[in-house]
């Protein structure tokens, strides 16, 4: 199996990660992977979807990247960018607005289904714009504890802004900054370790780690200096997600991409 040492930069203060070749993502119906979350129901079941210009649909993969099974959503999609999980509900960010101009993005909520596909399922809104005018995002995530919605901005305008997400919509508030680190410049997906003890943020090339302090604040978390997270090389890396097992999994657009999962080094 292929693996890599993928040592950090602050020795004695940053974790290391064993980067492994899980499988391959050969679904056909997943060109663009997008988002990537681990299921709350089958710890060997993790979700993703499509990017922009395809069906409103969450399709279940196993943890070597096969076909486990497509839900059709009963919700529109315009440019879904992220998944996050709470408890029982998937959340699917439709935040990604390359050119700026959306009057509105969305989130939509729907519950997390047990065994095979069967009707499409049922989805709830929230639909808000920010405080300081569109912003294309591509970063959903939820914080522990409070299960609040936080969505970091994918740095267009040179910033990676935090807003918080009103639960029954409306304007979301900027409520901080993730401090500009090079690698590359854009965020394009982020997920949250289910004990609440760390996020991750990636770009296309190359990740950061953020550990999570006692007060559970994913902005305090983001607002300090993060631990270097090297991902293998991909085509178009768009997804991480924390797995059930432990590990850090990712993937990339276009059918046929490696999914590469990564484990902690002691």
């Amino acid at each position: 199996m292929a693996w890599w040492l993928l040592g950090v930069a602050l020795a004695g203060s940053c974790p290391t990660f064993r980067a492994e070749l899980a499988g391959v993502v050969g679904i056909e119906a997943l060109p663009e992977a997008s988002g990537l979350v681990a299921s709350g129901r089958d710890p060997a079941r993790l979700w993703s979807h499509n990017d922009s210009g395809n069906a409103a649909e969450l399709i279940a993969m196993g943890l070597d990247g096969a076909l486990q099974g497509i839900w059709p959503v009963a919700a529109t999609a315009l440019d879904w960018e992220d998944l996050a999980r709470r408890g029982d509900e998937l959340l699917v960010g439709d935040i990604g607005d390359n050119r700026g101009v959306r009057p509105h993005v969305s989130i939509w909520v729907v519950t997390e289904p047990i065994g095979g596909p069967g009707e499409p399922l049922a989805a709830r809104e929230i639909r808000f714009t920010y405080e300081d005018g569109p912003r294309d995002a591509e970063v959903l995530l939820v914080e522990p504890g409070t299960g609040r919605l936080l969505v970091v901005s994918k740095g267009r305008e040179s910033e990676h802004a935090i807003y918080a997400v009103p639960e029954q919509g409306g304007v979301a508030v900027r409520v901080g900054e993730v401090p500009w680190v090079q690698a590359t410049p854009y965020r394009t997906a982020g997920d949250v370790a289910p004990d609440g003890s760390a996020v991750i943020l990636r770009g296309y090339t190359f990740g950061w780690w953020y550990p999570v302090p006692e007060s559970g604040s994913l902005v305090e978390a983001l607002s300090a200096e993060p631990c270097p997270f090297p991902t293998v090389p991909e085509a178009q890396g768009e997804s991480v997600a924390f797995g059930a097992d432990g590990m850090v999994y990712t993937a990339s657009e276009t059918v046929g991409q490696p999914l590469w999962r990564y484990r902690r080094v002691p």
